[in-house]
């Protein structure tokens, strides 16, 4: 995960603090409209559109998203301008407006826009952490359609928002560097001293961390044993800013074994001829989710359901190509899972690690510059 985890823990920028504050004091916005009334009649357009189902949902929503004339996005997602919204707009010829920022940055304006009472977008796409946000602050208008139904168990988690794909964090190795026989198997191989300076985390990743101990803990372990695990892993690393950089190490022969690189991202490498495999193996895989939602004072909201709607539908296609792990195989024709179907894979507790990404950032952070404490 990108360093998100300043939003939480004192390294937010001073103008999203002030907006963070703001709402958490429940100060009124300081726009002219009434947003009360506004989101009033916003929840009555969702109210009318959940109770049907269907073909008949579709046609009603495309008739008055049509009569809306257009939709507001905000992404952090780079490809959805190009592979998503160029589809949707051709297919129900409603012009589709695209704001792309990166994870925080798309965060501090939603917030501000939505504490001067001024929302400008009608959907916001993103990871989870940005939708855990701003669902608790009621920015976000609970999504309901029976497509939620088709969705896999793990992507119906999330009450407030929808999940779309899921990000696999996986160990990945370069298998110049490591063979088939000499690939590791559990967290237990990477923790032994043979690794030493052959392995590579990704410095942001403390949703990964969060939720490995917690799963960890749940078997049973004790918090001695998950600590020698974690801190015999961390001496044996590097570690690496960003995911995309620590693939291209990985592909480049500059490392041996990624312990946290994203899957996708690898599969989409070794496609292209790196020397790379994952190691799925190695369980459990942690799944990130990203997602999205309608915003809940929409100026477009049939247009924003219509939207959401897509991005479960015909945009899971795109996904999957883009070695995502859909929310719905079965709106993907001829879908092949990404990860072997016995594979053991735990899910990010968005709720949890909202409330905690100060304390587990600053822990994993501990872990990586053998500190302690490495547990909040």
């Amino acid at each position: 995960m990108r360093p998100l985890r300043s939003v939480l823990s004192g390294g937010l920028p001073a103008a999203l603090s002030a907006v963070v504050l703001a709402a958490a004091c429940g100060g009124p916005p300081t726009g002219s409209a009434d947003p009360a009334s506004a989101s009033d009649s916003k929840v009555a357009t969702y109210a009318k559109f959940a109770r049907l189902t269907g073909p008949a949902r579709t046609e009603a929503l495309v008739k008055a998203a049509k009569a809306e004339g257009e939709v507001d996005v905000y992404t952090s997602n780079e490809k959805l301008q190009a592979l998503v919204a160029g589809p949707f707009a051709k297919k129900y010829g409603i012009k589709v407006n695209v704001f792309r920022a990166q994870s925080e940055d798309l965060l501090q304006r939603v917030l501000q826009e939505d504490s001067a009472g001024k929302p400008k977008n009608d959907v916001v796409d993103a990871t989870n952490f940005e939708l855990g946000v701003l669902s608790d602050k009621k920015i976000l208008s609970r999504y309901d359609s029976d497509i939620r139904g088709r969705l896999s168990p793990q992507a119906r988690i999330n009450a407030g928002w929808v999940t779309t794909r899921f990000n696999a964090i996986t160990v990945v190795r370069n298998t110049k560097k490591v063979s088939e026989a000499d690939a590791p198997r559990t967290f237990e191989d990477l923790a032994d001293p043979r690794w030493k300076g052959k392995l590579a985390l990704e410095l942001s990743d403390s949703n990964w961390y969060m939720t490995l101990w917690d799963y960890f803990a749940q078997q049973g372990r004790s918090d001695a044993e998950i600590t020698r695990l974690f801190k015999g892993i961390a001496a044996n690393a590097r570690t690496v800013q960003g995911h995309v950089k620590l693939n291209d190490l990985l592909a480049a022969g500059e490392g041996a074994v990624g312990v946290t690189a994203y899957n996708r991202l690898a599969l989409t490498a070794r496609a292209k001829g790196a020397p790379l495999a994952v190691d799925a193996a190695v369980q459990p895989i942690v799944l990130v989710p990203s997602g999205a939602a309608p915003m809940t004072r929409a100026a477009h909201p049939a247009a924003a359901l219509l939207f959401v709607d897509f991005l479960l539908t015909d945009a899971q296609a795109v996904y999957a190509h883009d070695n995502d792990i859909v929310s719905n195989p079965s709106a993907v024709p001829g879908y092949r899972p990404l990860l072997p179907a016995d594979a053991r894979t735990v899910t990010v507790d968005t709720a949890k690690y909202v409330r905690e990404s100060g304390p587990w950032s600053k822990a994993y952070d501990n872990l990586l510059r053998h500190h302690d404490p490495v547990k909040p």
